[in-house]
């Protein structure tokens, strides 16, 4: 009988930053979407007054985590799951390439549930999800657990 008594992979997500979340997830930010998802009243007009201020935009970039994670890589000796930007299959090999067991793709897959099927069945052919950018607006979704792409509503 195996018995595990630690971890068995470590997320590298870079956690939720309470100044702002989207310094972690890069691109825009919908702040249209998310004071309408909002179902809280006092929270929706504190966004409406403030959310520009305290929720700035950061620049997109694929990998983005990567350097950061790279120094994590090197000193833990657990298996490692790569969290951060990744919407391409380029990005996803040279993660992988660099040491980590697993890349976590979550928003690629709210936008196209069937992309890493798509990668796996034409590796020559698929190369990006074309349905997702950094526009963020499947975030606001998530207040109202309906956790979705919204980028063609």
């Amino acid at each position: 009988m195996l018995q595990n008594n630690g971890a068995d992979a470590l997320v590298l997500s870079g956690g939720f930053v309470s100044k702002t979340p989207f310094f972690m997830m890069r691109g825009s930010t919908p702040h249209k979407e998310l004071i309408s998802y909002q179902r809280k009243t006092l929270i929706k007009l504190g966004m409406i007054a403030f959310s520009r201020i305290m929720i700035k935009d950061y620049p997109y970039r694929e990998a983005f985590f990567h350097e950061d994670a790279l120094n994590i890589r090197r000193a833990v000796k657990l298996p490692l799951v790569y969290v951060g930007g990744l919407i391409a299959r380029k990005k996803i090999d040279e993660i992988l390439a660099s040491g980590f067991e697993f890349a976590a793709i979550a928003r690629a897959l709210v936008a196209d549930t069937g992309f890493v099927n798509r990668i796996k069945q034409e590796p020559g052919h698929v190369s990006k999800c074309l349905r997702c950018g950094p526009c963020n607006s499947c975030v606001a979704t998530m207040y109202v657990g309906e956790m979705r792409c919204t980028f063609e509503e």
